[in-house]
């Protein structure tokens, strides 16, 4: 079957005569109301204060006498990080802050910042494969592979990293390797994590919330970037074996999460001897206190504050990296070039030792599957910290055309907008069996954190970050 009859493109008026034809091979396509495609999407104003504060200790350590201290200040301790001197307080006193920075040894006392940094849904359609194993695998970049997870054929972004050739090549998919993912929770049920989510090892640092419960959409679906298993359902991760473990450190129900609870994961991460963890989240700042959400200026703080994020968010990931954690991160979504506007700050792919991910994508991949897959994407900040570029996505097509592609070994066709297609599928958390389409440089972070778990696995699955 040739090319152009496997891949059609179709007007926005034949395609709804074609939506309502039966066909028993048809997918349905129904979309999930919420947040925007993108990663930048729908996403709150911070809040600030709320009576908790971050308190870091000088070089590292909390002082011996730290917990009577916050007491006397007017205050109580929820929880502390003592590998990195950090501790999280709350107080109702209006002078707290400037009485409990009067302890000795304590370098910095701030209002904890609560920012929202992940959608928790997505406006594009969803898919789902209830089908099994029905043909053996060919090692063919998509489309048009006969592979036998049934889409397979519609994740381009396998095809910009020549993976099928790269795992054909040299024989691993991700064995002995642990991955922590810090995001949003994922969904454990889900037929792609059957067989390599580590559920003893995966934790919440969020309050009132469980690793899987409530189950975060975008912790999900970057999880299946990673890991989704090669089992004969639906998509495939870059690293299919890897031993996955979800930190969640943002809130499923709102997207939101506080800097003191990455750090912590970040911690727990190097504390379980993770070789790799992915950060797809990050919020930008001011050097002089601005505060950031979707791009645009909603609130302000003092530059002390933002510099005790980054004092903060630098221990975690020198904590984590001296104990062979190798740190990967989205730069972030709002087109900013930190070379062309230095003040402006994406925490945590700011650090050095956070390898910051840009996005790539086509544009009309549905109307071309040979078309450039490796175009900066429209949203995707750039700048001389940038580490590599990664498949995440875009939507910059927007044209109102329809595509269909006929995927898996039984030619089953998938209807959608053909600029759903230039987006990164992956697994989502309305089902065990359900797909969704997003994108981001939350998207691309944890391809790269598939190759990085490829290259750690082909080296006998231990490397040092360096």
């Amino acid at each position: 079957m040739t090319r152009l009859a496997r891949l059609v493109a179709v007007s926005s008026v034949l395609g709804t005569v074609l939506a309502g034809c039966s066909d028993d091979r048809a997918i349905p396509v129904a979309p999930d109301v919420g947040n925007d495609a993108m990663a930048t999407g729908g996403l709150a104003p911070a809040a600030t204060g709320n009576g908790t504060f971050v308190a870091l200790g000088r070089e590292s350590r909390l002082p011996a006498d730290f917990a009577a201290g916050i007491a006397a200040a007017g205050g109580e301790v929820v929880y502390s990080v003592p590998e990195i001197g950090l501790a999280v307080v709350r107080s109702s006193k209006a002078d707290f802050a400037s009485r409990a920075a009067r302890i000795k040894g304590l370098e910095s006392v701030t209002p904890d910042i609560v920012i929202p940094m992940v959608p928790v849904s997505s406006e594009t359609p969803q898919i789902s494969d209830v089908g099994g194993p029905s043909a053996a695998p060919e090692l063919v970049d998509p489309p048009f592979t006969d592979d036998d997870d049934g889409f397979f054929d519609l994740q381009w972004s396998m095809d910009a990293l020549d993976w099928t050739d790269a795992v054909g090549i040299s024989s691993v998919r991700g064995q002995g390797v642990r991955v922590a993912i810090l995001d949003s929770g994922i969904l454990s049920t889900h037929n792609e994590f059957q067989s390599n989510l580590n559920t003893a090892l995966s934790t919440s640092f969020v309050p009132g919330e469980t690793f899987d419960s409530p189950a975060g959409f975008h912790g999900t679906h970057v999880s299946g970037i990673v890991a989704a298993a090669d089992n004969g359902l639906g998509t495939i991760g870059v690293a299919p074996e890897v031993e996955l473990v979800m930190v969640k450190v943002l809130s499923a129900i709102t997207g939101s999460g506080s800097f003191a609870g990455a750090a912590a994961g970040l911690v727990y991460a190097g504390n379980i001897g993770a070789d790799v963890a992915n950060m797809s989240f990050g919020a930008h700042f001011g050097l002089d206190g601005k505060l950031l959400s979707n791009c645009v200026v909603v609130g302000q703080t003092t530059p002390q504050a933002v510099q005790a994020i980054i004092t903060l968010m630098s221990r975690a990931a020198n904590y984590a990296e001296r104990r062979g954690v190798t740190l990967i991160g989205s730069a972030g979504n709002c087109a900013f070039n930190s070379d062309e506007d230095p003040n402006i700050v994406h925490v945590p792919s700011i650090l050095p030792q956070v390898l910051a991910i840009s996005a790539s994508a086509p544009v009309g991949w549905g109307l071309d599957p040979d078309t450039n897959l490796d175009l900066l994407a429209s949203y995707s900040s750039l700048g001389s910290e940038i580490a590599f570029g990664a498949p995440g996505g875009d939507s910059a097509l927007r044209s109102g055309a329809l595509c269909t592609i006929l995927t898996g070994p039984n030619n089953v066709p998938v209807t959608v907008p053909c600029w759903v297609f230039d987006l990164v599928l992956s697994a989502s958390n309305a089902s065990p069996t359900t797909y969704s389409w997003a994108g981001g440089t939350s998207m691309s972070s944890p391809a790269a954190v598939g190759v990085a778990a490829l290259i750690i696995s082909k080296n006998g699955g231990s490397m040092s970050p360096a």
